[in-house]
């Protein structure tokens, strides 16, 4: 479930570094096939450990806190654009992921 992050991660730093649309199409594609399967093992997760009677409630809760904190995560990004480049600011990504911010 990890390799997921990981590998979103190094994307992230791919598309900080490569310039050109044919190198950066498919390092998007597994981007984002990693993304959709990390996130659907973590939601059946998610869905498989919590109580029959919580059920709902821990996954409204679980999707309001990971919602809110990628918001907030990409206001953070955002907020360092104006800063520095596009390409600099990407590159920093694994490093903001590993603080935990």
């Amino acid at each position: 479930m990890s390799a997921g992050v990981v590998i979103l991660g190094l994307v992230m730093v791919a598309v900080g570094a490569l310039h050109r649309l044919s190198t950066l199409a498919p390092v998007l594609l597994i981007g984002g096939a990693a993304w959709v399967i990390f996130i659907s093992l973590i939601n059946a997760l998610v869905q498989n450990l919590a109580p029959d009677w919580v059920r709902a409630r821990v996954l409204a809760i679980f999707i309001l806190v990971y919602q809110g904190s990628f918001a907030l995560g990409s206001a953070r990004l955002g907020a360092r654009l104006p800063n520095e480049q596009a390409s600099e600011s990407l590159l920093s990504v694994p490093d903001l992921e590993q603080s935990g911010v």
